[in-house]
Formats: structure tokens, C-alpha cells, sequence
């Protein structure tokens, strides 16, 4: 094979743009129609959530501690029980309500201590205060802890009561009086 054979067979090089190969690769984007399209189906399912979430919320447990105007105040199942049920009865299932005692604080208002169970129990203090429960102390405490007031609370007690609890009779006279101190 002589020289003149192998410059016949060579051919030119393949000369390749990148910028033209790497639009070909890139995915082509939504047409301009389509957009349209899809943020229809986006706020459509939003639209779904809201109607549902307003549909199932009075299936949805209501919090049992909300912000009142002169702080934290007890509501739906916890302010029933701080009203209606008497100390002492403790069963420690979930979504239960323990009241534990109740007593006098040195202002004169009525005072009741109490748990509740979830997946966060929580211990506390709430005080009688108009028509509504005060929360005056709240604390996180675990789902296995003994079905006692936490040494916490017990040290609040301490310092905001006047004298020991109140027996059955003098609890159930306050809670018929409406939890009033006059």
C-alpha cells in the first residue's frame, strides 16, 4: 500500500459542536400549554387538603391547653375534667385525665392537680379563675412514669397552697358552688 492509497482512505474528522450535542441531550421542557395544565392539578389538590382538613377537624382530638388572654387556660376534655371529676381516680390510659388533688392556693382560689396521658402525658397545675381553669404550671413528663405528681409539681404545690388537700366532702361542696371561692 503506497502513500497515495492511505491518504485516500483517510477521511476528515467528524467535527461536533458540544453546545449542539448538549441541547439535543437536554430533556425538552414542558410546552407553555402545559403548564397551565399542571398548576391546575397542583392547586386542585391543595384545594382537596383544605376542604378535607376542615371536613375531618371536628374528628381531630382538640388540644386540651390553649393561649387565653391571661395565659394559658385549660380547654376541651382537660377544663371537663378539672370542673367535673373528682380527685383520686386514676387509670392512666391514653387520652385519660387524672385529677389528683385539689387544693387551696394562698390566694384563695381553687387549685387542682392533674395528668394527662398521650403519646407526651404532661403533669400540672390548673387554678379556678372566672369561669375557666388557669393552667399555672405545665410539664412534660414520660408515658411510663408512676401515676404520681412529679416531683416538680409537687415542689410548686408546696410553695402555692395554703394547708394540705381537700377531702372528698369539701371538694365535692367546691365543685358544686362552681368552683367559686365566695
Amino acid at each position: 500500500m503506497n502513500s497515495t492509497e492511505n491518504k485516500d482512505r483517510r477521511r476528515p474528522a467528524d467535527v461536533v459542536h458540544l453546545d449542539a450535542v448538549r441541547k439535543a441531550r437536554r430533556q425538552p421542557s414542558p410546552s407553555v400549554t402545559g403548564r397551565p395544565l399542571q398548576l391546575a392539578l397542583v392547586l386542585g389538590g391543595v384545594a382537596v387538603g383544605v376542604i378535607a382538613g376542615v371536613a375531618l377537624s371536628p374528628l381531630a382530638p382538640t388540644a386540651l391547653i390553649g393561649r387565653g388572654r391571661d395565659g394559658l387556660v385549660a380547654q376541651g376534655a382537660l377544663a371537663r375534667a378539672l370542673t367535673d371529676q373528682p380527685s383520686g381516680a386514676v387509670n392512666g390510659s391514653a387520652g385519660a385525665i387524672a385529677i389528683y388533688a385539689t387544693y387551696r392556693a394562698r390566694d384563695g382560689t381553687y387549685c387542682r392537680v392533674f395528668r394527662t396521658f398521650a403519646a407526651r402525658s404532661r403533669d400540672g397545675i390548673a387554678c379556678r379563675e372566672g369561669d375557666q381553669w388557669l393552667v399555672r404550671m405545665t410539664i412534660s413528663v414520660p408515658s411510663t412514669a408512676p401515676a404520681v405528681p412529679s416531683a416538680i409539681v409537687n415542689q410548686a404545690i408546696v410553695t402555692m397552697v395554703n394547708g394540705g388537700p381537700l377531702d372528698a366532702a369539701t371538694e365535692s361542696q367546691a365543685g358544686r358552688n362552681g368552683w367559686r371561692t365566695s
